[in-house]
């Protein structure tokens, strides 16, 4: 919560502008709407992308192209709506933050990359998502995803650890800014997942397929969270 609230309040908002709806738009376009078809075209994630549905560590998945041929990208940038420019750390994942006791703030963060083609504040806070979520530094370390067929099997280890502090961080997004705001924050999640996509294929095939099913994970959780009808 410290961390959350020093760069929220010696960060974003001293330097909050307007937003740039044509931004907004192009960074949805580019960096999510264009990356989930490259990732749908790449020949490592063909024998994935090849299905109508996944079974992934046994949870059954609509696969990538449902979502791709369905979403409509006015409903999406109106998801962005209120969200507020302003500059951002832009890579506020759990190791970009460093424990430091003999430091007054008891911890500080290293490598930035504050340049987006959309600067909004809730991309620092979907980047914190993005760790503790799905475990995005566990994922960097899993040497193991089987395919056969249909069906996805990767070791998926979270620790408790950052699933506590994944429900606090969604304790804190509602509080601060309710649930239209959780709900960009996960947008903009989904969003970080797709932008790695053409260097996760770049990789090896293993790494590959392991992106490509959080990727298709990230979006049935969404989509059931936020778009499916009650």
């Amino acid at each position: 919560k410290t961390i959350l609230d020093t760069i929220s309040e010696r960060l974003h908002q001293p330097t909050r502008r307007p937003v740039d709806a044509a931004q907004a738009g192009t960074y949805l376009r580019e960096k999510y709407l264009a990356n989930l078809r490259l990732a749908l075209q790449a020949p490592g994630c063909a024998v994935l992308a090849a299905h109508g549905s996944l079974l992934i560590n046994n949870e059954q998945c609509r696969n990538l192209d449902w979502f791709v041929s369905r979403y409509d990208e006015g409903l999406l940038l109106s998801f962005l709506a209120g969200d507020v420019s302003c500059a951002i750390h832009g890579d506020l994942t759990v190791e970009n933050i460093i424990v430091d006791p003999a430091s007054q703030a008891g911890y500080y963060l290293i490598d930035p990359n504050p340049v987006n083609l959309f600067d909004s504040e809730l991309i620092d806070f979907a980047k914190l998502r993005q760790s503790l979520h799905l475990g995005y530094e566990f994922l960097l370390r899993e040497s193991i995803c089987r395919v056969q067929g249909d069906t996805v099997i990767f070791r998926h280890t979270v620790s408790q650890a950052y699933r506590d502090l994944c429900a606090r961080l969604d304790r804190y997004l509602l509080d601060r800014f309710g649930a239209n705001g959780l709900r960009s924050v996960c947008l903009h999640e989904l969003i970080h997942f797709a932008r790695m996509m053409p260097y996760k294929n770049r990789q090896s095939e293993v790494t590959a397929h392991l992106f490509y099913a959080t990727l298709v994970l990230l979006h049935n959780r969404f989509h059931d969270s936020y778009l499916a009808p009650a």
